[in-house]
């Protein structure tokens, strides 16, 4: 597992990222039938995807299962009288023609009276051998709509995580999950441990693409009930128009924030609070769920954002920040962006523009930018028209804060949330996170033209949490010095052994003019993996590989 999740973490650029945004038809398997309520997934109806290492599973489906009660016959909550008075009038679309996809072996499963209408995945032995069965979503994209679940997490020194943590990490499992997410597949993961008062959230990044559910085994189910609830509620022919368009998930995402308890107006809609890391299944309103996704009419139906950056973080890895075969970006998709706050500069610029976004009933749309969570003296929003379908945003050096939903957790992130609306509803959000090293001892100082960072060093402590998987380690401290012009001009570092060494940054690298010369060679300074105590996993930098490692990295990283 160690080796197949550090493998899915390395670095793709932004433009690759986009070259696969695009979801195009392929060619399918022959579809078998769903038979009393049962999805078989076999070899027979899979088929590989020509990019990427997905599986497109066909199946027929099971149309007796609009003849089972919409809701289980002992499930007598408000909701479920609500939704039984909406179908018996031919208002509500029920959930005959959708799956249920549980993905750890039924240890957290939906019951099987809760909806008598789903039909259930079940995979046959070389899926279940192949472990295709288990784990995070995305490797299988099924003909049908499809919700599911796995209380599931990955374990191993260093890479543990949950899935949900997993799931918004590197470009291809953001990516994997995008595809769900455009084919009107929605999955839910509890957030185990990643997002506590006492640790507080691990979460380098959030998209829409997934629900995190807050707590352990088990705090998936209230949402997967809610995600049901949800699609059963739309009228028939709303639901019909979202498969087509594939928008049930982001519509679903929209529905579910909206309702959420002490989300009342659209100001609460458009903060932090409605967009979380992890959402507690206690605040899950169902009746207002099935009510408001009932309201909607296939005129209504919210788009999709779509985000394209324009101009990025401007940084040479290597000379503006350490190491050099890191990027910045960790993920690039076209409704959540990722990066990372590797540089030294205090202030940072991000174009973005949303002026892909199409409204799929053709109706025009205005844009919201909102700080989901971060300092609002510290980012500024300017845009490119009036209609504010592109925005060059600013933000500077964020330290630790908390996030707007709870005051005792801390963050390390800043999120920015971008809404369109059509005059009917509000889409769900498209999301840019910015990560930024709070492990690091940062030092910067005032100066007539803005703050500017006089040391900073690498060395993690045991009170801030850092991802291992992001953020490399080092034992030496760096002291930086400007010219006349404010360009950095000299970087002194300060080795544990006592011994200083002097660089010079050059247009692509650092140059050691320790000894007085100028080095005609670029200093390598790289991130590798290592192994730790205990065979935990460690990134830590290194000048040169051979000095960490004197017979190379471990071949196992």
């Amino acid at each position: 597992m160690k080796k197949i999740f550090l493998s899915i973490c390395l670095a793709v650029s932004a433009q690759a990222a986009l070259a696969q945004s695009t979801l195009t038809p392929w060619e399918s398997a022959p579809p078998l039938p769903i038979v009393d309520g049962v999805a078989p997934v076999t070899p027979e109806n899979t088929k590989k995807l020509p990019s990427g290492n997905a599986l497109a599973v066909s199946l027929s489906p099971d149309k007796t299962r609009v003849n089972k009660s919409i809701v289980g016959p002992k499930d007598d909550s408000p909701e479920a009288g609500l939704i039984r008075r909406l179908y018996r009038q031919g208002r509500a679309a029920g959930l005959a023609g959708v799956l249920y996809d549980n993905r750890d072996r039924k240890h957290s499963n939906l019951g099987d009276d809760i909806f008598p209408q789903i039909s259930r995945t079940e995979y046959a032995e070389p899926f279940k051998r192949s472990g295709l069965d288990y784990s995070i979503g995305g490797r299988l994209i099924f003909s049908l709509p499809t919700f599911g679940n796995s209380s599931t997490v990955l374990r191993g020194p260093g890479i543990a995580r949950s899935l949900g943590r997993a799931g918004s990490t590197s470009q291809q499992t953001a990516m994997s999950a995008y595809r769900l997410y455009r084919s009107n597949h929605i999955y839910v993961y509890p957030e185990h441990r990643d997002h506590d008062s006492e640790a507080g959230d691990k979460f380098s990044a959030i998209t829409p693409y997934q629900i995190v559910s807050q707590g352990s085994s088990g705090s998936d189910r209230p949402f997967l009930r809610a995600i049901g609830l949800a699609i059963a509620g739309l009228t028939p022919d709303t639901r019909n128009r979202l498969e087509a368009e594939r928008l049930l998930a982001p519509t679903v995402q929209m529905l579910l924030r909206r309702t959420m308890r002490g989300i009342n107006s659209r100001d609460d809609y458009l903060s932090g609070r409605a967009h979380r890391s992890a959402y507690d299944g206690k605040d899950i309103r169902p009746a207002a769920l099935v009510t408001l996704a009932n309201s909607l009419s296939p005129e209504m139906i919210p788009p999709m954002v779509q985000l394209r950056v324009t101009r990025d973080f401007q940084a040479v890895p290597g000379r503006d920040y350490l190491a050099r075969n890191l990027d910045e970006a960790l993920f690039t998709t076209p409704s959540a962006i990722g990066r990372t706050w590797r540089s030294y500069d205090y202030r940072r610029e991000i174009e973005v523009s949303v002026a892909d976004t199409r409204d799929p009933n053709g109706l025009p749309l205005s844009f919201d930018w909102v700080i989901l969570r971060g300092n609002p003296e510290k980012i500024r929003f300017t845009y490119a028209s009036t209609r504010r379908d592109r925005a060059t945003i600013r933000i500077d050096w964020h330290d630790a804060f908390t996030t707007p939903y709870d005051p005792d957790m801390l963050t390390n992130r800043v999120d920015i949330g971008i809404f369109a609306n059509n005059g009917h509803v509000d889409s769900a959000p498209a999301i840019l996170s910015v990560a930024f090293p709070l492990f690091q001892d940062r030092h910067y100082e005032p100066t007539p033209n803005g703050p500017r960072l006089q040391r900073i060093g690498y060395a993690a402590d045991d009170q801030t949490f850092l991802d291992p998987l992001l953020w490399p380690t080092a034992k030496w401290t760096d002291h930086l010095n400007y010219d006349d012009s404010g360009r950095l001009d000299r970087i002194r570092r300060e080795l544990p052994n006592g011994v200083t060494k002097l660089f010079r940054p050059g247009e692509a690298s650092l140059y050691d003019i320790s000894d007085g010369t100028s080095a005609q060679g670029g200093t390598a300074v790289t991130h590798i993996a290592a192994r730790g105590n205990g065979g935990s996993l460690k990134l830590q930098m290194s000048e040169t590989a051979e000095s960490l490692f004197p017979d190379g990295p471990d071949s196992d990283q």
